[in-house]
């Protein structure tokens, strides 16, 4: 995720998967530059669960990037997550920047954004 941040404005975290998490949810969650991605990782050969895929799946029905990542595929899965974040940007109208700082279409104010982190 440190190297898709250095190139991308990223967001990204690891949700919960203890008691009080929900079943089936990616390990982890984050948007890039205006797109969503989810990725399942999984230690050696292994597959996500039918759960797992299912919601891999409808983040991929809603426009999301969705991966299944594991020890075989790794660099592979980092790999095409950076190529559909080219291929989206190439085709996404460039967003109104002023300075280094985007602004919101509509209302002109900045976001709070600081080096790439959000507030």
């Amino acid at each position: 995720m440190r190297r898709l941040g250095e190139e991308f404005t990223a967001w990204s975290f690891f949700p919960n998967a203890g008691p009080y998490g929900k079943k089936g949810i990616p390990d982890i969650i984050g948007c890039i530059d205006g797109l969503f991605f989810a990725i399942e990782v999984k230690a050696g050969k292994e597959q996500p669960t039918e759960l797992q895929q299912e919601r891999l799946n409808c983040i991929l029905d809603n426009g999301g990037i969705a991966l299944h990542i594991n020890d075989e595929n790794f660099e592979e899965g980092f790999a095409r997550l950076h190529d559909c974040i080219q291929e989206y940007e190439s085709a996404q109208p460039a967003l109104p920047r002023f300075g280094d700082r985007p602004h919101d279409v509509h209302t002109g104010e900045p976001h709070p954004v600081v080096r790439g982190k959000c507030r």
